[in-house]
């Protein structure tokens, strides 16, 4: 098992090495349910994606030939902080 939390602004993202395919992915904002932001239509986003690449490291390839990566999208109006839960 693996979690965090990552304090976030504005629009970015970030990728996360894991340590091998996960059974499971949660990814959510702490506070999910924000009261009526000030400016109304503004809307914070989230996203996140699992990725798998190719391990180019010939020593490790016969023995862990994919890497991982939870790849993690926001767009906020204001600082928010994300929680991420990963089992394996």
């Amino acid at each position: 098992m693996a979690n965090g939390e990552l304090e976030v602004s504005g629009k970015n993202r970030i990728e996360l090495e894991l340590a091998e395919r996960p059974s499971h992915i949660k990814v959510s904002f702490v506070d999910d349910e924000v009261l009526v932001p000030c400016n109304p239509g503004s809307v914070d986003e989230l996203e996140w994606e699992l990725i798998e690449r190719e391990n180019k490291n010939k020593k490790h390839r016969n023995n862990k030939n994919k890497r991982f990566f939870l790849q993690i999208s926001w767009r906020v109006h204001s600082e928010r902080t994300i929680v991420w839960h990963v089992r394996y």
